[in-house]
């Protein structure tokens, strides 16, 4: 490829941004790369060899470390779609339930459980860990409890709790009982 369209290339850009984060102290994003310790390989210096290393840029991708605190190298990186590049950032919070660990996030979509949800049964309802990603999430609209069914906005005002702690309690997956009942700020049992 001749030069100036090899400079335009995705994966010469890609490698460009790489060195540029790690190697110049003047780049924005140096602090969390370059200041914090991580660098690119010798063999990488050249483009040829890291294209040699990389392949060309798949689309949809960008470059990955799979151990964020490790240098970029051949061994260390990958090309990954939005996704993996973002469960796999230093900042995610990882839970283990049942043998495994995964992000919120990845939790998330593996359960069917929105993100908001888990978020909340876990930091505000602070729930166990196995309580907020088995019990199921209510959607529904209308409730029913002692032979009567009303609507959310009813139940809210006839049990004294507010629309949006009732709301929040029966998508955390508490029962009906337990969110009409419970006085605030008791978690379910």
């Amino acid at each position: 490829m001749p030069g100036k369209q090899r400079q335009l290339s995705p994966t010469y850009r890609t490698w460009q941004s790489m060195r540029n984060r790690c190697l110049n102290p003047k780049n924005k994003e140096y602090p969390r790369y370059g200041g914090r310790g991580i660098a690119v390989c010798e063999r990488w210096n050249n483009f040829e060899l890291f294209l040699e290393d990389m392949g060309e840029r798949p689309p949809d991708t960008s470059l990955d470390r799979v151990d964020n605190d490790g240098p970029y190298s051949p061994e260390n990186c990958r090309w990954t779609d939005q996704v993996t590049q973002a469960n796999n950032r230093r900042s995610n919070v990882r839970i283990s339930f049942n043998g495994e660990t995964r992000t919120l996030s990845d939790w998330a979509r593996f359960t069917g459980i929105p993100y908001t949800v888990l978020h909340d049964r876990l930091v505000k309802l602070g729930w166990t860990t196995e309580q907020a990603l088995s019990k199921p999430v209510w959607r529904g609209r209308m409730i029913t409890f002692g032979g009567e069914t009303f609507s959310l906005r009813q139940w809210a005002c006839r049990a004294g709790i507010a629309y949006s702690t009732l709301r929040l309690r029966l998508r955390a997956g508490w029962s009906v009982e337990e969110a009409l009942t419970r006085p605030s700020r008791q978690a379910p049992t």
